[in-house]
């Protein structure tokens, strides 16, 4: 692996690598890990998830490296960002216990950007409002009666509407009330190198093709049947793991195998272009990496 970076030893820092899906940030994060002795943190919201390593891209090859947080929760668990948050800070507490360097890695722009800057401290849900089986047409339609100030959300944000319905029915406030208040800060104490792995499109494109083939060859479609086996409800977000729909449509014989590459790549790189968009905007205090 090129361009490794040129770092000194220091108990307090954390390094914290993101970059669009298939740039090769896995690859990067173990290099350094091998190189000044390193734990790797998953910071991808997908990778969290048992049921679907194949498909998340969740790391193959640990070559004796720790990875913390990969494949760790059933598919059918509300998992949130705050439930990562407090799950990676104790991880890099851990990794300085044993004089490691955590190593934070992942694609998802909302998780590394509220690691950096903090999150709002909405107070837990409980269970019984967590577990409300509601579709998002009707959540937003409660949602804008019960709290006005939720007028101007995104109405086809599914995760969103009814994240703000929950919170209202659980705290008797609009989460925009919570989002006004001061945000808790989480690695204020350390020292952060903040990356970003950027490749070409051409490449980008390339290594999305390559591994979604290589994703098939592993096993990808006996996932998906495992998956959808579990009977998990169709709202979990385990479900948004890009392959998981396209191969379904595949086992029910409404596409070809071929399409459902074809679909599942196309997906991929759509992604990829949504979280350039994020990197370009929000994670000007990150440093590019060229691969």
């Amino acid at each position: 692996m090129q361009k490794l970076l040129n770092l000194s030893i220091n108990l307090n820092k954390i390094i914290i690598i993101t970059g669009q899906t298939g740039c090769g940030k896995s690859r990067y994060a173990l290099e350094i890990a091998k190189t000044i002795g390193g734990i790797i943190i998953n910071s991808d919201a997908m990778q969290v998830y048992k049921e679907a390593p194949i498909l998340s891209a969740s790391p193959e090859n640990f070559d004796g490296i720790e990875h913390k947080l990969y494949n760790i929760i059933d598919g059918n668990y509300d998992f949130s960002v705050k439930t990562w948050i407090n799950m990676a800070v104790k991880e890099v507490e851990n990794a300085f216990l044993n004089n490691l360097t955590p190593i934070i890695v992942g694609g998802s722009p909302m998780y590394n950007r509220i690691l950096v800057d903090g999150i709002n401290d909405v107070p837990d849900i409980p269970d019984n409002i967590k577990n409300l089986q509601i579709t998002k047409e009707e959540a937003y339609q409660k949602l804008i009666i019960i709290d006005p100030l939720s007028r101007d959300i995104d109405k086809n944000n599914t995760n969103r509407v009814i994240r703000a319905y929950k919170v209202f029915l659980a705290t008797g406030r609009s989460i925009y009330d919570f989002h006004r208040d001061s945000k808790v800060k989480f690695l204020e104490k350390y020292q952060l190198q903040k990356i970003i792995i950027k490749v070409s499109s051409e490449n980008l494109k390339q290594n999305c093709q390559n591994r979604f083939k290589k994703m098939i060859e592993r096993g990808a479609i006996e996932e998906v049947i495992k998956l959808y086996a579990k009977k998990y409800s169709s709202n979990m977000n385990i479900f948004k793991t890009i392959g998981v729909r396209e191969i379904k449509q595949y086992l029910k014989s409404e596409i070809s195998l071929e399409k459902a590459i074809d679909l599942s790549v196309m997906h991929t790189l759509q992604y990829a272009k949504k979280q350039a968009t994020w990197f370009n905007n929000k994670f000007y205090d990150f440093e590019n990496i060229i691969l």
